[in-house]
Formats: C-alpha cells, structure tokens, sequence
C-alpha cells in the first residue's frame, strides 16, 4: 500500500519545521568550553553562518514542487548536502577538540548546542517525497542499526571508563558514607545509561517501535537544556532553576553537582544522529491501517512500561537515599513538605504508566471492531498533568542535600517520565490514521452529529399558528381533487333552494293575466 499525498506531505512538513526550530535552538545552547567558561553557539559566527545555510537548504525541494526545472531531484539532494557541509565542519572541528583535549575538564567539550545541530542537521539531509533517494531504502535498515548500536556503545563506554577511572583514583575513599557513593552510582547509571543506552540496543532490533520514544527522549533533552540554563537574582547569585541540565559533556569528564565526582555518560550526540536518521522516509514503511495501528499501540505500550520501571526505580532511589540521610551522622536533613508531595507525585505518575499499558493491551487484545481507546488516552492525559503539578512542586523545593540523589530539580529524566512520554502515549493512541480507522473515536459519534436546525439535519416542523379548531373531527373519506391553492378559503356552499309554500288558510294567487 502507498502511501498518500497528503501522508507525504504532512510527513515532510513536520521534518521542515522540526529542523529549522531544532537549529535555531541550538544557537542559544552551550557549544564547548573554553578555559572553563561556556560557551554558546551564538558566539561563533561560523556556527551562525552554517545554521543559517542549512536552514535554506529545507527550501531547495519546494524549489522544484514550484516548477522551477532547473532543480531536479539529484541536484535538490545536492544543493542540501551542499549547503549542510559548513555546519558539519563545524560539529566535526569541536568533537576533534574535544579529543584533543580529552584530559583537560576545563576546554573542549561537546555542549548541547551541538546535540541540536547534529538533530536538525541529518534531518535536513533526509529526503523528501520531490528528491526521494529510492538507492538508499535497502540499506537505510542497516545504517540505522549501526548507528543506534554505535549511540548505545559510546554511551556505555564513556560510563564504564569514568568508573573504572573513579575506582583507580580511590573514589569510594571519601570522607562521606559509602552508601552515599553507590547511591550516586546507581543514580548515575539509571539517568545516563539505562534511560539512553538500553531504548537505543533495543531500537536497533525494532526501529518502528522505539523510535518516536527515543524522539521524545531527544526533544526532552533539547528543551530541559535551554529552560534550564538558570537566572540570577538582584545580586548577581545564581538561582536554581526549576529544570538541571549537564549543558557541556565530555567524554572524559566528571559531573561535578555531587559532593564526590561521580562517573556519568556521555554521547548524546550520536543518539540524535541516529533518531534523526531513523525518522526519514524509510522509517516507517507504509503499511495498511491495521499494521499502522498495531505499531503504534506497541510503541504506546512499551514506552509506559519502560518509564513505570524507571519511575519506580528513581522513587526508591530517592526515598532510600533520605531515609539513609535521617539516620546518618553525616547529614542534617530536614525533609520539606514538598520534597514529599515530589515523591507522591511521581508514584503516582508510576502507577499511572502501569495502568496505561496495562488498559491499552487489555483493548486492542480483544480485536473488537468497536474497541475504543478513550480510557487509555484519558490516563495519560491524567499522567500529563501529575508531571505538571510535579514540576510546579519541585520548583518549590528547597533541599540542601544531594542535589542528584534527592530530587530538587527537574532532570531530563524526570522531564521526560512525566512531561514527554504521556504526551508521546496521548498523541500515539489518537492521531495516526491507523488508529483513527481501526478504533471508536474519542468523542462518540452521537455527540458530534449536527443538531436539528443545524447545516446537514432536517429543521423540526413548525406547529401551526392560533387557536385549534373547535368541534368534532370531520367524518367520511378525504376529499378528492387537487389540493386548495394559496389565498382567502372559498365562501361555504349555499343550501339548494325548496319551492315557495303556501299558507293553510290563504288561497292559491291568482294566475297570471292572459289577455
């Protein structure tokens, strides 16, 4: 089955503008280090220049959808790649700084800002439906593979060598408890490299499936670095912000928010290369309604589950982390009302994504012709809004201990469990057109029917004016003929006249005169 016109359409118009706003953003991101200052993308006006080229290369195809015949399909993908070239120099120039200056946690550095260029950049190079490159659709499967196992790899690897690192130089002797250390640990290893590395092994085998998640995951972390860059006060000092982002990674490089550097992840930037990858054309293969929807209920699904376990996970990591503090000498912790409400919250949102894979699994496994989806949507949208109210909590918060064991700010990881993934699981369960054509609608149908009186329905009759007419009904048949016309009703008909009588007691009248 082909896929339409309007399917294409829509398809290339998301990619356009996902591209240019992602390579805007970026701009405002964190590009490197620089003597330990960071340094924004804004400031180079190479990068400037080259976002700005490779956002007019998004306008090459509609060149030739216009007519203009000197833009062929070959040269449209051209002029892009061409006018890509400037910004991939200069992604290609900080990650050679960066392992040129791979011991040194002062210069290099690969910011975030990076992170979107690359996103918006192999989005940009993705064929449309007017420059479609069918040579690459065998071995897009292959490079999307390679490329979600190289992301899982870099990640893996960067963690392992920071902890292998961490031990050599005596990083549990610290003058702190040992639990406080595993606890980072184990912190650390569910925030950069079971939330990143384990979605990516698995979207190599199922690339259809975990692919709009790891998007998500993507734009979460896009959007958690640029809301949480920080403010100042009146004075000058630094406030902390309501969203906590690494802004500058490094491959080689400790996270210093702990009170012990301990090891963290790095890589993001191949991630995005491969999601962005994975979006193109070849992403998903067009497919009848039905195998439409059922990948779409997969991804809903899987996505809940995944994030139920991570909730669960970063709740008892935080519960055991304070109570540990309460009865450790090392600390003095003074649990906040809020910091409860917190927890409430994301148990909440955690049972809340059990539910909703459990109540979207238990309706399309009917394979009921009129299986509606309305409850599962009507939770995540609940799920949704118990991370607004988490995050309206956690800005609130004030906790002195442990920034990255006991929650204060919002991470990308709580930003995605609670913001991303339901509006991820609202959008999949409504607005493919698989699920639209294969499940009840969520507004019943008898509700969305015109009105009577209303363009499409018949208007009520009109009930006749004045006073209804008094006396019996008329008996006997219908009168026959053609109807009465319009005007003033006709007089009643006149009795027939009787012949003259005469008087008992007068005589006759007397005949005529005939003479």
């Amino acid at each position: 089955m082909a896929a339409s016109p309007t399917a294409l359409v829509v398809r290339d118009t998301v990619l356009d503008v996902v591209a240019v706003v992602t390579l805007f953003v970026s701009l405002a991101l964190p590009w490197n280090l620089d003597s330990g200052q960071i340094v924004e993308a804004n400031e180079h006006w190479w990068v400037v220049l080259s976002v700005l080229l490779a956002c007019a290369g998004v306008a090459v195809p509609y060149l030739g959808l216009l007519g203009v015949r000197q833009v062929t399909p070959p040269l449209s993908l051209l002029i892009k790649a061409g006018a890509c070239v400037p910004l991939a120099l200069s992604v290609f120039f900080v990650l050679l700084f960066e392992m040129i200056n791979i011991a040194e946690p002062l210069e290099g550095g690969v910011g975030t800002g990076v992170v979107g260029a690359v996103f918006g950049l192999v989005l940009v190079l993705l064929p449309r439906r007017y420059d479609d490159f069918p040579a690459l659709h065998p071995r897009a499967r292959l490079i999307a593979t390679v490329l979600y196992l190289a992301a899982a790899g870099l990640v893996v690897l960067t963690f392992v060598g920071e902890l292998i690192r961490f031990v050599i130089e005596d990083g549990f002797d610290q003058p702190l408890p040992g639990w406080y250390v595993l606890l980072g640990l184990a912190a650390s290893a569910l925030a950069s490299v079971v939330l990143t590395a384990v979605p990516a092994v698995l979207a190599a085998r199922r690339p259809t499936v975990w692919t709009p998640m790891l998007a998500t995951l993507v734009g979460c972390y896009l959007f958690v670095a640029l809301a949480g860059s920080g403010a100042a006060d009146s004075s000058g000092t630094p406030e902390q912000p309501t969203f906590l982002s690494v802004l500058v990674e490094k491959l080689s490089h400790s996270f210093d928010g702990w009170l012990v550097p301990i090891p963290v992840a790095s890589g993001t930037f191949l991630l995005a290369a491969a999601v962005a990858f994975a979006l193109g054309p070849w992403g998903r293969t067009p497919a009848e309604p039905r195998e439409e929807a059922e990948r779409w209920v997969e991804t809903a699904v899987a996505t809940a589950r995944f994030c139920a376990f991570l909730l669960v996970a970063s709740v008892l990591l935080n519960v055991v982390a304070m109570v540990l503090a309460g009865i450790s000498d090392h600390f003095d912790v003074d649990v906040s009302g809020t910091w409860v409400v917190a927890m409430v919250m994301l148990s909440a949102a955690a049972a809340l994504a059990f539910v909703v894979a459990t109540t979207t699994g238990a309706v399309t496994s009917t394979g009921a012709a009129t299986a509606s989806l309305r409850m599962p949507v009507l939770l995540a949208l609940g799920w949704f809004f118990v991370g607004l109210v988490t995050t309206v909590v956690v800005s609130a918060a004030e906790i002195d201990f442990g920034g990255s064991v006991a929650m204060t700010a919002m991470t990308v990881l709580e930003t995605f469990l609670v913001l991303g993934v339901p509006l991820l699981v609202a959008g999949a369960l409504t607005i493919p057109r698989g699920i639209r054509s294969c499940y009840e609608p969520l507004i019943p149908a008898h509700l969305l029917a015109a009105q009577p009186g209303q363009p499409g329905q018949p208007s009520p009759p009109v009930p006749p004016s004045g006073p209804p007419p008094s006396g019996p009904p008329p008996s006997g048949p219908p009168p026959s003929g053609p109807p009465p016309t319009s005007g003033p009703p006709p007089p009643p008909p006149s009795a027939p006249s009787a012949p003259p009588t005469t008087p008992p007691n007068e005589p006759p009248p007397a005949p005529p005169y005939q003479g």
